[in-house]
């Protein structure tokens, strides 16, 4: 399902906020950050870098789905896409 139909998946969104505070709690509490060797980031490295990647990612995955799932002449029978770009 995309995510257009299928809405955000809530464990998926629990999953990122779990990661989330751990890693806040590695980087920013000062007994922990000073046993495993870290330090302070500053805001701009702490998720920035990745937001376009995260998105292209997303663009793909959405496109993919649209691709596979898109029915050109009103047939059952498989596109293009289906035919001759998936295994």
């Amino acid at each position: 399902m995309t995510l257009i139909y299928s809405g955000p998946n809530r464990h998926m969104f629990g999953g990122i906020t779990l990661e989330t505070c751990l890693f806040i709690l590695l980087l920013y509490v000062p007994g922990v950050n000073q046993v495993f060797g870290g330090r302070q980031l500053p805001f701009f490295l702490l998720g920035i870098p990745g937001l376009g990647f995260s998105l292209l990612l997303l663009c793909w995955e959405e496109s993919r789905k649209r691709l596979l799932n898109w029915d050109y002449n009103g047939d059952s029978k498989p596109n293009w896409f289906q035919t001759y770009l998936l295994w």
